[in-house]
């Protein structure tokens, strides 16, 4: 038998993927209902590099905090407001059906964005955003991604 990794050496590991002690200590499985993504890339035959993954984990994590904080106030991210739709439905008409999103006065570019991420939280949708230093060690090339629980990132 190998000898388990010492404390020191699990320090050096989180340094690169920057998910806490916890994670490599924990025996319990990974919830992959709750961790589910879909993430979208500039470059499809691009692998996942570190960066990504580092972008994704704390995205992940900020998901499950904000999922904690609605259980407490007994609030339902999966209580679907908007109408689903398939591939075969006309573009114009969803377009039609998704009109009330947009916000109707003329509006600044920043003010247009605010007023639409408040009518998508008004329909269980909330939207995080990222802002990624210049000087990181390891960059991220994701555009964005979906999670399961109705947060756009």
């Amino acid at each position: 038998m190998s000898k388990p990794l010492n404390k020191t050496t699990l320090k050096a590991i989180d340094t690169i993927f920057q998910v806490g002690l916890d994670f490599y200590t924990n025996p319990s499985p990974l919830n992959t209902k709750e961790s589910s993504i879909l993430f979208r890339k500039d470059n499809l035959k691009e692998n996942l590099e570190i960066g990504d993954k580092q972008f994704i984990t704390q995205y992940e994590k900020e998901i499950n905090y904000i999922s904690g904080l609605a259980k407490l106030g007994d609030f339902s991210f999966t209580a679907r407001k908007l109408k689903s739709f398939a591939l075969q439905d006309s573009p114009l008409e969803v377009a039609k059906q998704m009109q009330f999103l947009l916000p109707t006065k003329k509006l600044s570019d920043k003010q247009f964005l605010e007023s639409f991420i408040d009518n998508l939280a008004e329909q269980n949708i909330l939207v995080l955003e990222n802002i990624e230093s210049h000087n990181k060690k390891y960059k991220s090339n994701l555009c964005g991604f979906l999670s399961n629980q109705m947060l756009l990132c």
